[in-house]
């Protein structure tokens, strides 16, 4: 590329830097790029669209030089020495820390994080599986977003506090920080299987108690039943025995209280016949 296309770039980035540092991106017109660095339209429209254009092309020249610093690391890399990726990562962006610090922050948007992120996630989504090493895909999922998120995070933080800290001690961190991670979720795994396998046996036993007792307790339902059956079958019998001679018994008062009745009926009817008699012969002829 031409070193004047390069130079009005970088001073076409620089002010949109300066100007980062003050506000949004939002709030910031072409024009005012324009004026402080001192170019023509013409120029500022040569190499991009708008304002947006400008910030998603510096983002785009750090993530393709992230990019590039990414491509040396493989799984096996990772995995036999996790602290160099970790400190060539913290030493990239501490020297670019300027760029970094206003694209990461909320002036420059949420985009550069996530960007990062994604960067990071795409890169590295097998060895992150394969370090992790774990048979539960939602899990090694969920475990991934979290270390990547936690790297990105603590990454932020550092260079928003001004980079007070040392590279070495960072990347320590980070690896202490991502190692213990794994190291906590496969030990809370294995916890968790046991538990599992323990929790099925018990059930499986209980299950097996639990079939025992139902099957003699309804063996002595069932007796009971059959005992119960034969009470209520007696006390049936003994009832209706008890009914019919109650029955028999009102019977028996029915019939004798007729005939008393009728007796009764006749006895006044032969005392009327004889005062019937009696009160004729009183009488004159």
């Amino acid at each position: 590329m031409d070193k004047r296309i390069v130079k009005t770039r970088k001073n076409i980035i620089d002010v949109f830097l300066q100007l980062l540092e003050e506000k949004a991106v939002s709030h910031i017109t072409a024009q005012e790029i324009i004026d402080l660095a001192e170019i023509s339209r013409s120029t500022f429209y040569q190499h991009y669209t708008d304002v947006y254009d400008l910030l998603d092309q510096a983002e785009d020249a750090i993530f393709i030089e992230i990019s590039n610093l990414l491509k040396g690391y493989t799984y096996e890399a990772i995995k036999a020495d996790p602290l160099r990726l970790f400190t060539e990562l913290f030493f990239y962006f501490q020297q670019n820390a300027k760029i970094c610090l206003v694209l990461i922050n909320k002036n420059g948007g949420i985009t550069t994080g996530q960007r990062i992120s994604k960067m990071i996630q795409n890169k590295f989504k097998h060895e992150w599986e394969a370090l992790i090493n774990c048979e539960n895909e939602f899990l090694t999922h969920y475990l991934s977003q979290y270390i990547i998120t936690g790297f990105v995070g603590i990454l932020q933080k550092w260079i928003e506090g001004g980079m007070k800290e040392p590279v070495e001690d960072m990347a320590f961190v980070t690896r202490f920080f991502i190692n213990n991670s794994i190291e906590n979720i496969k030990n809370e795994m294995e916890v968790a299987s046991e538990m599992s396998t323990f929790k099925e046996k018990i059930h499986s036993d209980a299950k097996g108690f639990a079939g025992g007792v139902l099957n003699e307790t309804s063996a002595l339902i069932d007796e009971k039943s059959a005992d119960i059956q034969k009470k209520v079958e007696a006390g049936l019998n003994i009832a209706i025995g008890r009914l019919a001679q109650r029955g028999n018994h009102l019977q028996t008062e029915q019939s004798t209280s007729a005939a008393e009745k009728e007796h009764k009926q006749q006895k006044l009817l032969k005392k009327r016949t004889e005062l019937d008699e009696s009160t004729k012969r009183k009488l004159p002829s």
